[in-house]
């Protein structure tokens, strides 16, 4: 997850509206994909004024419901949001084109004519009315007079996504069997845009095709397997990362680094095994004399990383990772979770300025060591655990004494969002607060992007 440090305005009455495709069949997935798209869409209210998430069966069941609002972005269960700056990209696109009336995925199917793929939809809902309120248009094949368009030579990809649609201004009658082709249409008919996503767009979110191979692909998230029948690369992905979690271990944090010790010493402080965040706990003196550090994790490698750096007496973060035995599970943050060292066993120029942006936190390299040599001075535990589902070992190491339970983001990661589902994430937060001691002050997120323990 990249940290995103903007704020947006919401001047332009953008909302954004989850809805399932109109050809997901399963009732199941359909539920964990709305709520997976629903968990990243919630980001955009941390870095968005007065931003509301609506919801709706269809996206003309959507533009009937919401048209109050100036834009409504339509997001299919199943998207995926990598970068939410793509808030500010979208948001962009309404600036810089007043005439559009929508925006969304433009397939060039030859013969079939032209696609408005559902998946990330925007509508100019103003626009949409002075064309007369028009349907989306479904994937009925039928024959209809429809604009002759003319498209750019260049494609995103392959031979069938144009970097730009524009009318001629002839019609002519066609076949055409594709979803959105009356919304293309009627906007070209009644001279407003149809926009193609930009690359930047694009490239910061992602579709996962719920409504293809729904059963088989619902099994594999639960089972956490792979299945030979699927053979979409986006579902395999989301497949790999719900099996593959286990073997990636965290070097850096994507979050603030800050424990909010809030000024008060404890008798425990307990971190999960990710990142250095665990080092602020000296830099804001949280612990008593004789208080103890608990390393958490539900990751055996994370909790042997973290160790392996209590352990060392090095100063030389490339020393320490070359000699860790598992440093190819080493990753940080970002969209593709690079390793840590690249090919020839050097650290990677983009894991090097990241880990500077680190020590920076922490006043300097120089002062970043200290800190370390506090921690390997101090009383250490390490505890494997599950916050999730099975956290009683945990607790009982942390005592009845004062406690600052930092969970991070556990109940709020992009795993659970796809093996769980919003609801599930919530009931299992709820019995894990309520269990713990009276004197513990748990601090992170919650499941709906909450803050935990800000107070």
């Amino acid at each position: 997850m990249n940290i995103v440090t903007d704020f947006l305005q919401n001047t332009n009455k953008l909302a954004i509206c989850i809805f399932p495709s109109d050809v997901l069949q399963h009732k199941e997935l359909e539920k964990l994909m709305t709520e997976y798209t629903y968990f990243y869409s919630l980001r955009f209210k941390t870095i968005c004024d007065r931003i509301d998430i609506l919801f709706a069966e269809s996206i003309d069941q959507g533009l009937q419901l919401y048209s109050g609002y100036k834009h409504l972005l339509f997001m299919a269960a199943g998207v995926r949001i990598y970068d939410s700056s793509i808030i500010f990209d979208v948001n962009d696109v309404i600036n810089n084109n007043p005439y559009y009336m929508v925006a969304g995925h433009v397939l060039d199917w030859g013969n079939d004519w032209y696609e408005m793929h559902h998946q990330f939809v925007l509508v100019n809902t103003e626009n949409w009315k002075k064309a007369g309120k028009p349907l989306y248009g479904g994937w009925d094949p039928d024959v209809d007079k429809l604009p002759v368009i003319l498209r750019s030579e260049e494609n995103f990809h392959d031979d069938y996504t144009p970097l730009w649609v524009k009318p001629t201004g002839q019609m002519f009658s066609t076949y055409h069997s594709k979803q959105g082709w009356n919304i293309i249409a009627q906007s070209m008919v009644h001279g407003f845009q149809v926009i193609s996503w930009n690359a930047d767009i694009r490239n910061k979110r992602t579709y996962y095709y719920p409504e293809t191979n729904s059963e088989t692909f619902y099994k594999c998230i639960m089972e956490r397997r792979h299945d030979p029948a699927i053979t979409n690369p986006n579902q395999r992905k989301l497949i790999n990362e719900v099996i593959g979690l286990e073997n990636q271990v965290w070097v850096l944090n994507s979050e603030e680094m800050d424990i909010l010790a809030k000024n008060k010493k404890y008798d425990a402080v307990a971190l999960p095994a990710s990142g250095f965040k665990f080092l602020d706990i000296f830099r804001s003196d949280a612990l008593k004399e004789n208080g103890k550090v608990v390393i958490y994790d539900f990751n055996k490698t994370s909790l042997q990383w973290i160790e392996h750096l209590y352990k060392s007496r090095s100063t030389d973060i490339r020393h320490i990772i070359t000699t860790f035995e598992k440093n190819s599970e080493l990753k940080w943050y970002g969209i593709s979770n690079p390793p840590v060292l690249n090919v020839t066993g050097h650290l990677t120029t983009k894991f090097v300025k990241d880990f500077k942006t680190t020590l920076t936190y922490f006043g300097g390299e120089e002062q970043f060591w200290e800190y370390m040599s506090s921690f390997r001075s101090s009383s250490v535990e390490f505890v494997q655990t599950d916050l999730t589902a099975n956290y009683q070992n945990l607790l009982d190491t942390l005592g009845t004494g004062d406690v600052l339970l930092h969970i991070s983001n556990i109940f709020a990661t992009d795993f659970l969002a796809a093996r769980l589902g919003l609801e599930e994430m919530q009931k299992r937060f709820k019995q894990f607060v309520d269990a713990v001691n009276k004197n513990t002050r748990v601090v992170g997120l919650g499941p709906y992007n909450e803050a935990v323990g800000y107070d």
